[in-house]
């Protein structure tokens, strides 16, 4: 079994059990289990205080709580045992209740385990389990007899806080550990660790675990609170520690014992109850309201609605599983309006299946449609459980309709455009209080087409107060991409909108399949995905699609720094809502944040049977399943599948070292389709078969092969490329659902569909003639699938029609039949779409028809079945036959003409048996519907892959029937595997003549012969296979030749080349052949080694073609790959770089390039001064059993240890450089031919041949002339001159290829050179002086040869492509324009610059420190027409001669250089600008006289800081003692005279001020005016106003402006009356004397009423007449105003009437500011 006990990281707590250990006398046994009484058999009964061996005396039990597993070890003497988790009973002291119980378990090589992938599960309830839990073992005989019993206490140990980082090398993980009675653990029975990946190992200790104390400190104080500390990590250990598992491990009452262990985890993937595969409830409580919602009917404002009842149920498991609730509350926008009107739950234990009540009641408090949410705290799982409350407020007797809709949105996912999703429901409730009369239901918004109504009980519907009525909505997108609309219920009430949302299924864009590096792959059985090729932390959508509908989804699902992202898998995303049940046929679809989409489609491959033993002790073990392709129906080919068994990394195969044994080419096993037959009808049913006879220990890897997971792969469309793979795996811990820590539930069981073939071609027919094909439909789902009916659509259906048709549901894995008739109604090519109408995701489902209607009939020929498939059969030897069928389904006779042949690549290999009875031939004449058959067999010439087609001619007007036919063979007629046969693999390293081999049994030897044909060129004397590390547990069977430490070749070291076979021959001690291995060296080399190309991108060059094809090699089945020799890479922290991983292989015909990027600087001179080579990885590229090795600069022949032995068989030439740099050439030019030397320095001659140049950039090189022409005398040479002329700009690299009769038959010359194009200036420093540095930036000057300036010349300094530099020499003469002529070599430009005088020069600056604003003196030379800039502001020059500039320090200046500017350069010296002061704030805001405050700002100086305050005459004060605390920070105290206003702070910088409140009551000095009229506004002059809070006249507010701390502006209130104005502060007020309020005036009496001329003096009495203004007469349009009026009194004024007046009756009126009086009767002027 896998996985138990976390293997090497925990299996050390239980290290020493159940291997042999000593046992106690039998009777003590018996006395303790006679005295055990019988445990009971189902969780929850109460029984007797344990009796029973603690610790445990048999063998180990650990308990992990926090998952609620055990594991025990040392139980293989006993057929069953029974583990129970019993707990203390509060209710009855002194008994225990069992809240756990698996029984009859089976031990397993000894070990016991519950709830762990491959152990038992609990039985109905799964326990929490908790401290002080006792876990007991009873084990019992074949009779189920208890015989022992052994138990544990598990132990209060947690982890509290999770590993975090102290320090850059330290991190530390806590928890508490205390004993039952409150005191603390002792530290020696306790273990802190961090588990790792078991993929990984930390650098500190080599383990996958950190442990305290062995690797740290552990320390536990009296209170049981414990703390591990890991220190001197490195960065890359603390990142695993942080993202380790925590654990703290009870070691056991006596560790050295070790038969008892706790172990408390914490991590992602540790979750409490029941683990997959086991689905026993959890032992707890589980709140569940009866409604999820609560609607209450339309309610007046201001009373209580009858209240609504809600049940909550405790639906939980187990003993000690009552739900508490704690409250139950209101919350949300509108709690304030509902209310807990009853509550029976809260308090009172509900036990498990009961229940309690409780009562909301709405009581609005304003009208409106309301809302609130109903929480339930209880003590369950599902803490807080939420019930939606809703009510409508109506106003007192309002009668009103209001319709509820439930859900209030429909979002119907994603599906292609076309496909109609199913319907979905929204309920609209009236919760009014009359009836809601529904007039229309419509579609609106954006796109209202895409959506429909299906049916609905609300059209023209009467729905009563309380009253439901539904719409059913479905969806059909239109279009790709989001689509939205609004369903839209019109009616007598409030109008009721849902808004409705999908997505059409984006079709365009797509990548399928995946290209290098993106690789996706598919767990189908565990619902898992992992795709790899992704940039680090790139976000990814990873969807799941069944036909045309996303059935799964994860968003934002980071790709990791290994570009791997992985859904439902520890460490990776989630899916979201639903856990798809990912099944064949099925698409993965990932898709990045830029749109870039790739996807694969799910292969229907599934293990039937796992691997068995076919006959006890034999050591064959066969597993079998099948690989059906869904379009065809047919089988999957044979190359893209294969079977894998997967074990334990602890426990490997001895077969070849290795946890997993495979089926395929090179390896352990074989896999074959089975023959067709009733059982197997499509030919789809596989059988993979594995030989472990000849294992070091055959029983261990039967035993492991049965054990472990079976697996069956797809490897994708490219098996080579492996860009897509389905894996279906069959194991104990192979689950599907949710993975932890994911949890979102499994997709429910539903039905499935695939329908094959997808397209049915039809024979030539008239219309009076039919004919038939059959459709097969599996049920690939896992409900039973219905079809309803079948139909036609397309362009013609009514030329089709279904023949019977599917009987009943199909169980999953089920399938049928049904046929489709076609009889064409018209001449022509008819067509037409099945659609197959069922009830699974995404129908209707369909597959395509197709035939053609004739006006006269004809013969049809027809083939069944449509290719024939052979085993693998021995070279030489006969299959098995096969045969195909051929029926006429045509009107007319069918006859044969020619007789049926063999044709295509491997014709040889099959031949026709026409003896059989009833073979077709040229007599024979078939009318309608018979019959007649050609039977081929198979007889394999050579080993791989064979094809060929059987071509049947006939008087079929379509042509002859060509039926595939396909064939393999591995091993040749001698026995010897071709290619070699895993464990035993075999490398070539052609360069080197150096052969290596692995996986040869130690009892065997081994000799290495090479072919040329089939002459033996080679021979190595028997070889010994030798162990590499005799450390480890496996034996490696090493064999090498031409080596140290091998053997050398016999007599002479072979010239190894392409197309030689390599053969390792297996021989007894006596030199007899037991059997052999062979490989065929590949031609595969370098053609140019790493060469930059661009900055940061490496590329590689070479051939590869297989030399039994001449046919390029397949990219994918080779490999590049550069070697550091200095270390590691950066880019991937790998000594190597590879290509297809870590750079892109490209070809073209049979050249490849391999191409690296973004490296740096480092990484591109390991790549450059480091091995380049390139290896052909096999036939089988995943079984790695035969490899070519091509290495550039390698030396050839005999290894130095060899070289007496065996001496070279050819020479070896060489070439003079080793690579031709051609340099810089213009891109309408070429550089002068440049010449290499090719040497024999061997002792024989050589025929040298100058062969076509190759390579990534071949078409810009050529050869001028060469003298390699004739044969080379030994010591000879002869000479080859190329010439570079580049077609584009950059480094261009290509390689002379000059094949011979020496060593390797090829040598490469590398060629490089760079493409410039014409040069261009874009700018050049000017102007300058001379002996200046000129900088030039422009395009293609890196070929830069010379510079020539006013007739002279400069040297230039090339700085890149873009830029040069030269200095001006100093016979150049200064002028205004002088040209410059930059000479590259692709060409030449002009510019002109303009060379100055000498540049200033600055002598003395004073002062060399100042403020803004002071005079500054610069002396030195060359200032005439300079310009002068402090720090980089300029400033105005007072007076400039040509030694002396006066000028002034600028505004806004700041410490920096002072820089003197000329034409003909620049001169700087440092000067300090001293910066003013500013004042930002005060601490405190605000301070009394005599308090400390501290002034904020800027710029503060020491020693030279003075503060003044404002006094009481708003003018500044005296200065009062200031401690500078730091240049932002300045103490004060706040002096004596201080009042509020501005605070002064000056240094010698410059003075600032900033307003300060000083804690004082205000004052007022003045204000005016002193009377007026409501709403004027009065100034008030006087302190501390700044805080002001309050100003009254005569007691009544007033709105008032603090204009500053001396000034505040007021509004006469409107109800001011004549008083004091009182100003109010924080710390006091203040009062005025009395301010006037001025009221308007009243008249309400005047005396005379008639003047005379006797009587013209006037006294007129009223109110507010004392502050009059005017008095008036008026009389019509006329109106005369009195002058020389006396107010006496606020209620008297008294006048004259004027004489001149007119009589007459006036109307008298009187003004004062606040308004006019009239009077209310007239006065009359008489006289």
């Amino acid at each position: 079994m896998s996985g138990r006990v976390d293997s090497e990281v925990d299996r050390a707590v239980v290290q020493g059990l159940g291997q042999g250990r000593a046992r106690r006398l039998v009777v003590v046994l018996a006395l303790i289990v006679a005295a055990v009484p019988m445990l009971p058999n189902s969780a929850g009964a109460e029984v007797a205080p344990p009796l029973a061996n603690e610790p445990p005396f048999t063998g180990s039990i650990i308990s992990f709580p926090a998952r609620d597993f055990i594991s025990a070890e040392g139980w293989g003497a006993y057929p069953f045992v029974d583990v129970e988790v019993l707990r203390a009973n509060p209710q009855s002291p002194g008994t225990w209740v069992q809240i756990g119980i698996a029984p009859d378990v089976a031990p397993q090589d000894g070990i016991v385990e519950v709830n762990h992938p491959g152990g038992a599960c609990w039985t109905n309830v799964t326990p929490d389990i908790a401290a002080g839990d006792v876990v007991r073992l009873t084990a019992k005989d074949a009779n189920r007899t208890p015989v022992i019993i052994d138990q544990t206490t598990t132990a209060n140990v947690t982890v509290t806080q999770a590993s975090y980082q102290v320090d850059a090398s330290t991190v530390e993980f806590r928890g508490v550990a205390l004993q039952a009675g409150g005191l603390p653990i002792d530290a020696d029975l306790l273990e802190a660790r961090l588990i790792g990946s078991s993929k990984d190992r930390f650098e500190l200790n080599d383990r996958r675990d950190l442990r305290a104390p062995r690797d740290g400190s552990f320390v536990i104080d009296a209170t049981g609170n414990w703390v591990a500390t890991i220190t001197g990590l490195s960065a890359a250990d603390v990142s695993r520690a942080l993202a380790a598992e925590n654990r703290v491990v009870w070691l056991g009452s006596n560790p050295a014992v070790g038969t008892e262990a706790t172990i408390f985890e914490v991590g992602p993937t540790v979750v409490p109850g029941p683990q997959s595969p086991c689905a026993a409830p959890l032992q707890a409580a589980i709140a569940a309201p009866d409604r999820s919602s609560i609607e209450f009917p339309a309610t007046d404002v201001g009373t209580v609605s009858p209240p609504e009842s809600i049940r909550i149920g405790n639906i939980g498991s187990g003993a000690f599983a009552d739900l508490l609730v704690s409250s139950i509350t209101v919350t949300g926008a509108d709690a304030t309006q509902f209310a807990i009107s009853q509550d029976l739950c809260t308090g009172v234990p509900v036990a498990v299946a009961g229940h309690c009540d409780f009562q909301v009641s709405f009581a609005p408090l304003s009208a409106g449609l309301k809302s609130a949410v109903v929480q339930i705290q209880s003590n369950a799982g599902n803490t807080l459980v939420p019930v939606t409350a809703t009510g409508f407020a109506a106003n007192g007797g309002e009668q009103i309709a209001f319709g509820f809709p439930t859900p209030a949105f429909l979002g119907f996912g994603t599906r292609a455009a076309g496909n109609t999703s199913p319907s979905q429901s929204v309920t609209v409730k009236n919760i009014g209080n009359v009836a809601l009369q529904i007039g229309s239901l419509d579609l609106t918004g954006a796109n209202p087409g895409d959506f429909a109504i299906v049916s609905s009980s609300c059209i023209s519907q009467s729905v009563n107060p309380g009253a439901t009525c539904a719409i059913e909505v479905d969806f059909t997108p239109g279009d790709e991409g989001p689509r939205s609309a609004s369903l839209v219920v019109s009616s007598n009430g409030n109008p009721v909108t849902v808004p409705l949302q999908g997505e059409g299924l984006i079709t365009t864009g797509l990548v399928d399949p995946p290209p290098a590096p993106i690789v996706l792959g598919v767990f189908t059985a565990r619902d898992f995905v992992s795709v790899e090729g992704f940039d680090a932390g790139e976000p990814l959508t990873l969807q799941i699609i069944r036909s045309g509908v996303v059935v799964g989804v994860a968003h934002d699902v980071p790709a990791g720094d290994d570009g791997i992202a992985e859904v439902n898998h520890p460490g990776g995303g989630c899916w979201e809502g639903i856990t798809p049940n990912i099944r064949a046929g099925d698409i993965l679809r990932v898709t990045r944040n830029d749109g870039r989409a790739y996807q694969t489609s799910i292969a229907d491959v599934k293990v039937l049977q796992r691997a068995t033993e076919t006959i006890a002790g034999s050591g064959i073990v066969v597993m079998k399943g099948y690989a059906r392709d869904l379009a065809s129906g047919g089988p999957l080919p044979l190359s893209q599948i294969e079977a894998r068994i997967i074990g334990a990394s602890a426990d490997p195969f001895t077969i070849n070292g290795r946890r997993s044994i495979r089926s395929g080419a090179g390896s352990e096993g074989a896999l074959e389709y089975d023959p067709i037959s009733a059982a197997n009808p499509d030919g789809i049913m596989w059988t993979a078969t594995w030989d472990l006879s000849t294992s070091p220990d055959v029983a261990h890897d039967v035993a492991l092969a049965e054990a472990e997971e079976n697996r069956i792969l797809w490897l994708g469309r490219d098996p080579v490329a492996l860009f897509e793979t389905t894996f279906w795996e069959d194991g104990a811990d192979v689950v599907d659902g949710p993975s932890a820590p994911c949890t979102a539930p499994g997709e429910a069981a539903s039905a499935g569909i695939a329908i094959s073939p997808s397209l049915q071609v039809y024979p030539a027919l008239t219309t009076s003639e039919q004919a038939e094909r059959t459709f097969t439909v599996w049920n690939i789902g896992t409900a039973p699938l219905s079809i309803s009916s079948v139909t036609f659509g397309g362009a013609n259906p009514g030329d089709f029609s279904a023949m019977g048709g599917v009987a009943g549901p199909l169980a999953p894995g089920e399938s049928d039949t049904f046929r489709v008739r076609f009889n064409p109604t018209a001449l022509g090519v008819r067509t037409a779409t099945v659609r197959v109408n069922d009830n699974a995701v995404g129908s209707p489902h369909t597959a395509m028809v197709t035939g053609t209607g004739v006006a006269v009939s004809q013969p049809a020929a027809l083939a069944t079945p449509g290719a024939l498939q052979f085993a693998d059969t021995p070279v030489g030897i006969d299959s098995v036959a096969q045969t195909v069928t051929i029926s006429n389904e045509g009107g007319a006779p069918l006859t044969f003409d020619p007789l049926p042949t063999i044709a295509g690549p491997n014709p040889a290999d099959f031949r026709i048996d026409d003896t059989v009875a009833g073979a077709c031939d040229l007599t024979s004449s078939l009318d309608l519907l018979e019959t007649c058959t050609v039977t081929v067999v198979f007889t394999p010439t050579d080993i791989n892959g064979r094809t060929a087609s059987l071509v049947i001619g006939s008087n079929d007007p379509v042509g002859p029937l060509q039926i595939g036919l396909v064939g393999t063979s591995t091993t040749q007629p001698d026995g010897t595997f071709d290619p070699p046969r895993n464990p035993r693999s075999i490398d070539v390293f052609p360069v080197r003549d150096y052969v290596a081999g692995a996986g040869f049994p130690d009892d065997e030897f081994v000799r290495v012969d090479v072919y040329r044909g089939n002459v033996l060129i080679a021979r190595s004397e028997p070889i010994v296979p030798r162990d590499l590390n005799p450390l480890d547990a496996v034996f490696d069977g090493f064999i090498e030749v031409n080596h140290v430490g091998g053997v050398c070749w016999d007599q002479q070291t072979p010239d190894i080349l392409p197309g030689d076979t390599v053969r390792a021959v297996r021989l007894t001690g006596t030199g007899s052949v037991i059997g052999g291995d062979q490989t065929h060296v590949a031609n595969v080399n370098v053609s140019m080694p790493a060469t930059e190309v661009s900055p940061g991108v490496v590329v590689v060059t070479g051939i590869a073609i297989d030399p039994t094809t001449a046919q390029p090699i397949t990219n994918g089945a080779f490999e590049p790959r550069l070697t550091s020799t200095t270390g590691l890479f950066a880019v991937n922290g790998r000594r190597d770089l590879r290509g297809g991983l870590d750079g892109i292989v490209t070809m073209n015909g049979s050249q490849w390039t391999a191409t690296f990027s973004n490296l740096s600087v480092a990484d591109v001179a390991k790549a450059v001064s480091g091995d380049t080579k390139v290896i052909w990885l096999g036939r089988d590229p995943l079984a790695l059993t035969e490899l070519t090795h091509w290495e550039w600069a390698e030396q050839p022949g005999p290894d130095p240890s060899c070289a007496a032995a065996a001496p070279a068989s050819v020479p070896d030439p060489t070439l003079t450089p080793s690579g031709l740099d051609m340099g810089y050439a213009g891109l309408a030019g070429a550089s002068p031919p440049v010449p290499a030397i090719f040497s024999n320095t061997g002792s024989t001659p050589i025929m040298p041949n100058v062969a076509a140049i190759v390579g990534l950039h071949a078409a810009d090189f050529s050869v001028t002339s060469t003298t390699c022409t004739s044969a080379l005398a030994p010591g000879g040479n002869c000479t080859v001159d190329v010439l570079f002329a580049p077609s584009n700009l950059g480094t261009r690299v290509a390689s002379l290829p000059i094949t011979h009769d020496g060593a390797n038959g090829i040598s490469y010359l590398p060629l490089t050179g760079v493409g410039v194009g014409t040069p261009t200036i874009a700018t050049i420093s000017s102007p300058v002086g001379v002996g200046s540095v000129v900088h030039i930036t422009g395009a293609n000057l890196i070929s830069t040869t010379g510079i020539s300036i006013g007739g002279g010349q400069a040297t230039p300094m090339v700085i890149s492509d873009a830029a040069i530099d030269f200095v001006v020499p100093t016979t150049v003469t200064p002028a205004l324009s002088v040209p410059v002529t930059v000479t590259t070599a692709g060409g030449a430009v002009t510019t002109n610059i303009r060379v100055n005088p000498a540049p200033p020069t600055i002598t003395t600056v004073t002062p060399s420190s100042a403020t803004v604003g002071t005079t500054v003196v610069v002396t030195g030379a060359n200032f005439t027409g300079a310009t002068v800039t402090f720090n980089g502001v300029a400033a105005t020059v007072v007076s400039i001669g040509a030694t002396t500039i006066t000028t002034s320090v600028p505004a806004g200046a700041t410490t920096g250089l002072l820089r003197v500017e000329t034409i003909a350069g620049a001169a700087t010296a440092n000067f300090t600008v001293i910066p003013a002061p500013t004042i930002t704030s005060f601490s405190p805001t605000t301070a009394r006289r005599g308090a400390s405050i501290t002034i904020n700002g800027t710029n503060f100086v020491s020693g030279a800081t003075a503060v003044r305050f404002t006094g009481t005459t708003g003018a500044l004060g005296a200065a009062v003692t200031a401690t500078v605390v730091s240049a932002t920070q300045v103490r004060v105290t706040v002096p004596s005279y201080a009042v509020q206003g501005p605070v002064s702070l000056s240094t010698n910088g410059g003075t600032t001020s900033r307003v300060f409140s000083v804690e004082l009551a205000p004052t007022v000095s003045s204000f005016g005016p002193t009377s007026g009229v409501v709403g004027q506004t009065v100034t008030i002059t006087g302190n501390n106003f700044l805080t002001t809070s309050k100003v009254t006249f005569n007691g009544k507010n007033a709105t008032f402006v603090i204009v500053s701390a001396t000034t505040i502006t007021a509004v006469i209130p409107s109800a001011a009356a004549t008083g004091g104005i009182q100003v109010v502060n924080r710390w006091g007020s203040t009062t005025t004397s009395a301010f006037t309020v001025i009221r308007p005036p009243t008249v309400t009496s005047f005396t005379p009423r008639t003047v005379t001329v006797a009587a013209r003096t006037v006294t007129v009495t009223g109110t507010n007449l004392g502050s009059t203004t005017a008095v008036t007469l008026s009389r019509g349009s006329t109106t005369v105003t009195i002058s020389g009026f006396t107010i006496l009194s606020s209620t008297q004024v008294r006048f004259s009437v004027p004489s001149a007046i007119a009589t007459g009756l006036y109307t008298l009126r009187v003004t004062n500011p606040a308004g006019t009086a009239t009077a209310a009767v007239a006065m009359n002027v008489t006289g």
